[in-house]
């Protein structure tokens, strides 16, 4: 009986084996500028991102900031905005219909103030106004007090301040003291000037952020639809991303055995 060498054969099969376990187990990664890139052009058509914008001096959210909703979540959304400015109130009214991804904890929206004073003549006032019921009251006062603004058909600066803290509990004495102060007024500056600096030309004007780097410059407001749409693709595309990606169920054991014996006879 004729001897044979198995030594090749087997040496075929780990081979093999090497080959085809690197490519089961191999987990390819993420380019994030491209993934990144692929959900811009899929926002594209629902927010339509404003050009010519530069981000590197953007502020992200910090303890400065008044929020609505968990600084935590996953998509912010920072608004450079004017009291006095009607799509500014449209707009605040269509970012209330997001209360459910608000409390869900999925978006965040931040408030900064960018007055336009050659067209508006209060809107620094009431800017000063909003930063006053802030520091009186707290955060929670002052989503309240913008939130009266808003919806106040006279934008008289005078009556419409002592108005609006009278309906959200705040003493307009202390709104008076600190209309007089400087610390509101630095604020409201130093806001519009990050808006500048950033490249907006008018209200509202907005920075949404998310996952893996994802930053949106937006001019404009957007109808509560289109932005409920962009954050459920913001969604959708981090959770592929960070998915885990299911490997098939193999045996090495057996899928070596099943090889080398493959191998073996065919030789």
């Amino acid at each position: 009986m004729e001897n044979k060498s198995y030594a090749v054969p087997v040496v075929v099969a780990v081979a093999i084996i090497i080959i085809v376990s690197a490519i089961f187990f191999y987990k390819p990664s993420i380019n994030a500028d491209s993934q990144v890139a692929a959900l811009v052009e899929s926002l594209n058509p629902l927010l339509q991102p404003a050009e010519d914008i530069s981000l590197d001096s953007f502020r992200e959210l910090d303890n400065s900031d008044k929020i609505w909703g968990d600084s935590n979540a996953p998509i912010k959304l920072v608004i450079y905005s004017d009291l006095e400015c009607p799509a500014c109130a449209w707009f605040h009214g269509q970012l209330k219909d997001l209360s459910d991804y608000v409390d869900e904890g999925t978006i965040a929206v931040a408030f900064r103030h960018l007055p336009l004073e050659s067209i508006h003549l209060n809107a620094k006032s009431l800017a000063i106004a909003a930063e006053c019921a802030d520091s009186i009251g707290g955060n929670e006062k002052f989503w309240q007090f913008i939130d009266f603004i808003f919806s106040a058909n006279e934008k008289d600066s005078v009556n419409l301040i002592n108005d609006a803290a009278k309906v959200v509990g705040l003493e307009t004495t202390k709104i008076e003291g600190c209309l007089i102060k400087e610390e509101a007024l630095a604020v409201v500056t130093s806001h519009s000037l990050e808006a500048v600096t950033l490249g907006a030309q008018g209200t509202p004007f907005m920075i949404l952020s998310g996952p893996n780097g994802l930053r949106l410059p937006i001019f404009g407001g957007r109808e509560t639809n289109n932005l409920k749409a962009a954050i459920d693709l913001i969604l959708k595309d981090d959770q592929t991303a960070t998915k885990p990606i299911k490997e098939p169920v193999i045996t090495p054991t057996e899928e070596a055995t099943t090889m080398a014996s493959t191998t073996s006879t065919e030789n």
